[in-house]
């Protein structure tokens, strides 16, 4: 009980200061002051902004799905919990690290978040919301399997699914250099499944409004704003365990935030023609030629 308030409040706190960097940081991009009024510096206006969630009503549309409506925000920020209790938060610090089966849980829970956003969708009654969900379902499942294969790359070569073997065994030297190829087919693949900018085809306000949260208000969408930033600073933290050798989420999150004052948004087309016509087929051949080598040197040894 514990450590799940740990994390549940550790999140909440990251949460707060990540958009606050977030918006510090695009507003230096686009030279202008960003948050500056609330609190010192503008520190407290996170906090006001969560607030002011807080105590906005929440709006049922009429003819939708009231249940599912009401609990897809808080099974979405569930989910995305669940990810800090496999996760190192050091080298041989974690919160609940289940023995030899770490990425293979990670990879379970990214797909189970994708129900959230269909409940979502499909429960709002509202034609913006559904077109927004076949579109995240669409590049979640795509980018998803590519970053499975990712995982298994990095899998093959070290031997092991648990997170604490792959984080010990780059002590000395990171994967990355071994594997950079498929750490930055991990990095565009991590973007596309948070649905961030400039693959946030699932929430694009030109046509969509913001696709499946598009009838949410309050603090249900609140929900759905804590879980985004929440798998924001996840899979900042996965990225660096797997390539990097240390935990943390910073350079990961500063890379979202660059990008997306820097990037104009893609056509859900090209992305998903990405994936399927040029990332599949060369890791697919990384995997073939990774295999043997693989086998060649534990031969040898």
């Amino acid at each position: 009980m514990i450590p799940n308030l740990i994390i549940l409040l550790g999140v909440i706190v990251m949460v707060i200061f990540s958009t606050l960097a977030e918006r510090k940081v695009m507003g230096s991009c686009q030279k202008r002051l960003g948050p500056n009024t609330v609190g010192y510096l503008g520190t407290l206006q996170a906090l006001a902004d969560g607030v002011k969630l807080i105590i906005k009503e929440t709006i049922i549309p009429s003819y939708s799905q009231n249940v599912l409506f009401i609990l897809s925000p808080f099974y979405f920020f569930g989910i995305s919990l669940l990810n800090w209790l496999i996760i190192p938060l050091d080298n041989g610090l974690t919160i609940s690290e289940i023995n030899g089966t770490g990425i293979i849980i990670t990879v379970a829970l990214s797909e189970m978040s994708i129900l959230g956003i269909l409940y979502a969708g499909y429960s709002s009654n509202s034609k913006y919301s559904l077109l927004g969900t076949l579109r995240a379902i669409a590049q979640c499942i795509s980018y998803g399997i590519t970053m499975s294969l990712g995982f298994i790359c990095i899998i093959l070569f070290v031997g092991s699914v648990d997170y604490l073997d792959i984080l010990n065994s780059q002590s000395s030297t990171p994967l990355i250099y071994a594997l950079l190829p498929v750490g930055i087919i991990l990095l565009i693949s991590f973007v596309a499944e948070l649905g961030r900018p400039p693959f946030d085809l699932l929430e694009s306000e030109s046509e969509l409004v913001a696709g499946h949260m598009s009838e949410y208000a309050g603090v249900t969408f609140a929900f759905f704003f804590l879980a985004e930033y929440s798998m924001m600073l996840f899979y900042g933290v996965l990225l660096t365990v797997l390539l990097f050798g240390f935990s943390n989420p910073v350079p990961f999150l500063f890379f979202l935030i660059w990008i997306r004052a820097s990037l104009p948004r893609i056509r859900i087309d090209s992305l998903i023609n990405l994936n399927w016509s040029h990332f599949l087929p060369f890791l697919t051949g990384y995997l073939i030629f990774l295999i043997p080598l693989i086998l060649v040197t534990l031969l040898n040894y």
